[in-house]
Protein backbone atom coordinates (compact mmCIF):
# COMPACT_ATOMS: atom_id res chain seq x y z
CA UNK A 1 0.00 0.00 0.00
CA UNK A 2 1.36 3.43 -0.90
CA UNK A 3 2.34 5.47 2.16
CA UNK A 4 0.55 8.78 2.50
CA UNK A 5 2.64 11.90 3.07
CA UNK A 6 2.59 13.18 6.65
CA UNK A 7 0.59 16.28 5.73
CA UNK A 8 -2.09 14.17 4.04
CA UNK A 9 -2.30 11.85 7.03
CA UNK A 10 -2.77 14.80 9.39
CA UNK A 11 -5.47 16.34 7.18
CA UNK A 12 -7.25 12.98 6.92
CA UNK A 13 -7.18 12.60 10.72
CA UNK A 14 -8.64 16.09 11.19
CA UNK A 15 -11.39 15.51 8.61
CA UNK A 16 -12.44 12.20 10.12
CA UNK A 17 -12.29 13.23 13.74
CA UNK A 18 -15.92 14.38 13.77
CA UNK A 19 -17.06 11.25 11.92
CA UNK A 20 -15.27 9.00 14.40
CA UNK A 21 -16.98 10.80 17.27
CA UNK A 22 -20.35 10.27 15.59
CA UNK A 23 -19.61 6.59 15.03
CA UNK A 24 -18.57 6.25 18.66
CA UNK A 25 -21.83 7.86 19.73
CA UNK A 26 -23.91 5.44 17.68
CA UNK A 27 -21.85 2.50 18.91
CA UNK A 28 -22.63 3.52 22.48
CA UNK A 29 -26.28 3.98 21.54
CA UNK A 30 -26.65 0.45 20.21
CA UNK A 31 -27.30 -1.05 23.62
CA UNK A 32 -29.68 -3.94 24.08
CA UNK A 33 -32.69 -2.89 26.14
CA UNK A 34 -32.58 -4.67 29.47
CA UNK A 35 -35.54 -4.91 31.80
CA UNK A 36 -33.40 -6.15 34.65
CA UNK A 37 -31.99 -4.09 37.52
CA UNK A 38 -30.05 -1.06 36.35
CA UNK A 39 -26.64 -0.06 37.71
CA UNK A 40 -26.45 3.11 39.73
CA UNK A 41 -25.74 5.88 37.17
CA UNK A 42 -24.01 9.16 37.85
CA UNK A 43 -25.69 12.51 37.28
CA UNK A 44 -23.53 13.10 34.22
CA UNK A 45 -24.43 9.76 32.60
CA UNK A 46 -28.09 8.79 33.17
CA UNK A 47 -29.04 5.17 32.70
CA UNK A 48 -30.36 4.78 29.13
CA UNK A 49 -31.20 1.08 29.20
CA UNK A 50 -34.79 1.60 30.27
CA UNK A 51 -36.98 -0.07 32.88
CA UNK A 52 -35.29 1.81 35.68
CA UNK A 53 -35.60 5.30 37.12
CA UNK A 54 -33.56 8.00 35.40
CA UNK A 55 -31.94 10.61 37.63
CA UNK A 56 -32.65 14.23 36.85
CA UNK A 57 -29.66 16.40 36.08
CA UNK A 58 -29.34 20.08 36.87
CA UNK A 59 -31.96 22.06 34.96
CA UNK A 60 -33.82 18.96 33.77
CA UNK A 61 -36.91 17.09 34.87
CA UNK A 62 -37.86 13.71 33.51
CA UNK A 63 -41.65 13.56 33.58
CA UNK A 64 -42.11 10.30 31.67
CA UNK A 65 -39.71 7.41 32.21
CA UNK A 66 -40.12 5.16 35.20
CA UNK A 67 -39.64 1.49 36.01
CA UNK A 68 -42.59 0.42 33.85
CA UNK A 69 -41.25 1.43 30.45
CA UNK A 70 -38.29 0.92 28.14
CA UNK A 71 -38.60 4.22 26.31
CA UNK A 72 -41.05 6.92 25.22
CA UNK A 73 -41.66 8.56 21.84
CA UNK A 74 -44.07 11.01 20.17
CA UNK A 75 -44.86 13.34 23.08
CA UNK A 76 -47.84 15.67 22.91
CA UNK A 77 -48.73 18.37 25.42
CA UNK A 78 -51.56 20.82 26.01
CA UNK A 79 -51.67 23.84 28.32
CA UNK A 80 -54.67 25.98 29.18
CA UNK A 81 -55.42 28.20 32.15
CA UNK A 82 -52.37 26.98 34.05
CA UNK A 83 -53.19 23.30 33.48
CA UNK A 84 -50.36 21.41 31.72
CA UNK A 85 -50.74 17.79 30.61
CA UNK A 86 -48.29 15.63 28.63
CA UNK A 87 -48.92 12.30 26.91
CA UNK A 88 -46.71 10.01 24.86
CA UNK A 89 -46.32 6.54 23.40
CA UNK A 90 -44.72 4.33 26.04
CA UNK A 91 -43.06 1.00 25.22
CA UNK A 92 -43.35 -1.32 28.19
CA UNK A 93 -41.09 -4.12 29.37
CA UNK A 94 -43.78 -6.51 28.12
CA UNK A 95 -43.25 -5.15 24.57
CA UNK A 96 -46.71 -3.53 24.57
CA UNK A 97 -47.07 0.17 23.80
CA UNK A 98 -49.50 2.22 25.85
CA UNK A 99 -50.50 5.85 26.29
CA UNK A 100 -48.31 7.27 29.03
CA UNK A 101 -49.43 10.51 30.63
CA UNK A 102 -48.82 12.95 33.46
CA UNK A 103 -50.39 16.19 34.59
CA UNK A 104 -48.92 19.08 36.56
CA UNK A 105 -50.63 19.63 39.88
CA UNK A 106 -51.27 22.78 41.89
CA UNK A 107 -47.82 22.65 43.53
CA UNK A 108 -46.08 22.86 40.14
CA UNK A 109 -45.03 19.20 40.31
CA UNK A 110 -45.91 16.53 37.77
CA UNK A 111 -47.84 13.48 38.88
CA UNK A 112 -46.18 10.08 38.68
CA UNK A 113 -46.56 8.76 35.11
CA UNK A 114 -49.63 6.64 34.52
CA UNK A 115 -50.62 4.44 31.60
CA UNK A 116 -53.73 3.96 29.51
CA UNK A 117 -53.96 0.67 27.62
CA UNK A 118 -55.70 0.18 24.29
CA UNK A 119 -58.79 -2.05 24.23
CA UNK A 120 -58.32 -5.75 23.39
CA UNK A 121 -54.63 -5.67 24.22
CA UNK A 122 -53.66 -3.68 21.13
CA UNK A 123 -50.67 -1.37 20.77
CA UNK A 124 -51.04 2.42 21.13
CA UNK A 125 -49.44 5.28 19.18
CA UNK A 126 -50.13 8.70 17.59
CA UNK A 127 -51.31 10.22 20.86
CA UNK A 128 -53.06 13.61 20.79
CA UNK A 129 -54.48 15.71 23.66
CA UNK A 130 -57.02 18.53 24.06
CA UNK A 131 -58.62 20.38 26.97
CA UNK A 132 -61.86 22.31 27.27
CA UNK A 133 -62.63 25.46 29.24
CA UNK A 134 -64.20 23.56 32.12
CA UNK A 135 -61.02 21.60 32.85
CA UNK A 136 -61.86 18.28 31.17
CA UNK A 137 -58.90 16.63 29.43
CA UNK A 138 -59.29 14.40 26.35
CA UNK A 139 -56.92 11.95 24.69
CA UNK A 140 -57.20 10.20 21.31
CA UNK A 141 -54.82 7.68 19.75
CA UNK A 142 -54.49 4.86 17.24
CA UNK A 143 -54.69 1.28 18.51
CA UNK A 144 -53.29 -1.49 16.31
CA UNK A 145 -52.20 -5.11 16.04
CA UNK A 146 -48.45 -5.50 15.48
CA UNK A 147 -46.86 -7.20 12.48
CA UNK A 148 -44.88 -10.45 12.65
CA UNK A 149 -41.48 -8.80 13.23
CA UNK A 150 -41.25 -8.29 17.00
CA UNK A 151 -38.23 -6.01 16.56
CA UNK A 152 -40.27 -3.69 14.29
CA UNK A 153 -43.91 -4.29 15.24
CA UNK A 154 -45.17 -1.28 13.26
CA UNK A 155 -44.26 -3.00 10.00
CA UNK A 156 -47.36 -4.70 8.54
CA UNK A 157 -49.48 -3.37 11.41
CA UNK A 158 -53.15 -4.25 11.01
CA UNK A 159 -56.62 -3.66 12.45
CA UNK A 160 -56.02 0.02 13.29
CA UNK A 161 -58.73 1.88 15.21
CA UNK A 162 -59.07 5.37 16.72
CA UNK A 163 -59.63 5.39 20.48
CA UNK A 164 -60.77 8.17 22.83
CA UNK A 165 -60.84 8.69 26.60
CA UNK A 166 -62.10 11.52 28.80
CA UNK A 167 -60.75 12.87 32.08
CA UNK A 168 -63.63 14.90 33.40
CA UNK A 169 -63.08 18.05 35.45
CA UNK A 170 -62.57 17.05 39.06
CA UNK A 171 -62.05 13.36 38.26
CA UNK A 172 -58.92 11.43 39.21
CA UNK A 173 -58.06 10.01 35.79
CA UNK A 174 -59.28 8.90 32.38
CA UNK A 175 -62.49 6.96 31.86
CA UNK A 176 -62.59 3.65 29.99
CA UNK A 177 -61.61 4.22 26.33
CA UNK A 178 -64.19 4.13 23.55
CA UNK A 179 -63.71 3.78 19.80
CA UNK A 180 -64.31 6.89 17.70
CA UNK A 181 -63.82 5.23 14.32
CA UNK A 182 -66.39 3.05 12.64
CA UNK A 183 -65.73 -0.51 13.93
CA UNK A 184 -65.24 -2.29 10.62
CA UNK A 185 -63.34 -5.57 10.28
CA UNK A 186 -59.56 -5.20 9.90
CA UNK A 187 -59.82 -1.39 9.83
CA UNK A 188 -56.88 0.78 8.78
CA UNK A 189 -57.55 4.16 10.35
CA UNK A 190 -54.55 6.34 11.04
CA UNK A 191 -53.07 9.57 12.45
CA UNK A 192 -55.73 11.14 14.71
CA UNK A 193 -55.49 14.83 15.58
CA UNK A 194 -57.77 16.43 18.16
CA UNK A 195 -58.68 20.03 18.97
CA UNK A 196 -61.27 21.85 21.09
CA UNK A 197 -62.95 24.88 19.51
CA UNK A 198 -63.69 28.23 21.14
CA UNK A 199 -67.06 26.93 22.36
CA UNK A 200 -65.62 23.63 23.71
CA UNK A 201 -66.55 21.53 20.70
CA UNK A 202 -64.28 18.46 20.36
CA UNK A 203 -63.13 17.65 16.82
CA UNK A 204 -60.93 14.66 15.96
CA UNK A 205 -59.71 14.18 12.38
CA UNK A 206 -58.10 10.99 11.05
CA UNK A 207 -57.63 9.02 7.84
CA UNK A 208 -59.18 5.84 6.48
CA UNK A 209 -56.37 4.01 4.67
CA UNK A 210 -58.55 1.06 3.74
CA UNK A 211 -61.41 2.88 2.03
CA UNK A 212 -59.80 6.28 1.48
CA UNK A 213 -60.54 9.71 2.86
CA UNK A 214 -60.10 12.11 5.74
CA UNK A 215 -62.82 11.69 8.36
CA UNK A 216 -63.78 13.71 11.42
CA UNK A 217 -65.80 13.06 14.54
CA UNK A 218 -67.14 15.84 16.73
CA UNK A 219 -68.79 16.15 20.12
CA UNK A 220 -70.71 19.09 21.55
CA UNK A 221 -71.37 17.44 24.93
CA UNK A 222 -67.87 16.95 26.29
CA UNK A 223 -67.24 13.55 24.75
CA UNK A 224 -70.48 11.89 25.85
CA UNK A 225 -71.55 11.34 22.22
CA UNK A 226 -70.00 11.81 18.78
CA UNK A 227 -71.06 12.24 15.18
CA UNK A 228 -68.94 11.37 12.14
CA UNK A 229 -68.47 13.35 8.94
CA UNK A 230 -66.36 13.13 5.77
CA UNK A 231 -63.84 15.90 5.16
CA UNK A 232 -62.45 14.52 1.89
CA UNK A 233 -63.38 11.16 0.27
CA UNK A 234 -60.16 10.80 -1.73
CA UNK A 235 -57.10 8.83 -0.60
CA UNK A 236 -55.34 11.02 1.99
CA UNK A 237 -53.48 10.93 5.29
CA UNK A 238 -51.57 12.95 7.91
CA UNK A 239 -54.32 15.30 8.98
CA UNK A 240 -53.74 18.13 11.45
CA UNK A 241 -56.33 20.59 12.67
CA UNK A 242 -56.69 23.84 14.58
CA UNK A 243 -59.62 25.95 15.83
CA UNK A 244 -60.33 29.17 13.95
CA UNK A 245 -61.23 31.12 17.09
CA UNK A 246 -64.99 31.19 16.43
CA UNK A 247 -67.72 28.95 17.90
CA UNK A 248 -67.92 25.71 15.95
CA UNK A 249 -65.10 26.74 13.63
CA UNK A 250 -62.02 24.70 12.74
CA UNK A 251 -59.56 24.01 9.94
CA UNK A 252 -58.04 20.69 8.96
CA UNK A 253 -55.05 20.26 6.65
CA UNK A 254 -53.67 17.00 5.25
CA UNK A 255 -51.75 15.33 2.42
CA UNK A 256 -53.64 14.06 -0.65
CA UNK A 257 -52.71 13.42 -4.27
CA UNK A 258 -49.21 14.92 -3.97
CA UNK A 259 -50.59 18.13 -2.51
CA UNK A 260 -51.45 19.74 0.81
CA UNK A 261 -55.15 20.44 1.17
CA UNK A 262 -57.13 22.41 3.71
CA UNK A 263 -60.84 22.35 4.60
CA UNK A 264 -62.95 24.36 7.02
CA UNK A 265 -66.03 23.77 9.15
CA UNK A 266 -68.24 26.51 10.58
CA UNK A 267 -70.91 24.26 12.09
CA UNK A 268 -68.98 22.12 14.54
CA UNK A 269 -67.80 19.49 12.09
CA UNK A 270 -71.21 18.64 10.61
CA UNK A 271 -70.13 19.83 7.15
CA UNK A 272 -66.80 20.80 5.60
CA UNK A 273 -65.88 23.16 2.81
CA UNK A 274 -64.60 21.89 -0.54
CA UNK A 275 -60.90 21.08 0.10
Amino acid sequence: MQELPKVQVEEWAKSTQGSLRILAFFALSLVTWDCGPSPQPSDSAPDARGCGDWPSRSGERFVSLDGASKFEVEPFFVARQGDLAIAWESSGCDDLTRVGYTRRNATDEFDKPRYLASPKGQMASNVTLARDGAGSLFVAWASWTPGPDLAQPHLQASDIHIQFARWGAGASGFDTPIELSEPIADALYDKPWMIVSADDLIVVSYSDLKRGGILAVSSSDGGASFQRSVVDPTVANLSASCPDGRPGGAFVTYFANRSIRVAHTADGGLTWSTP
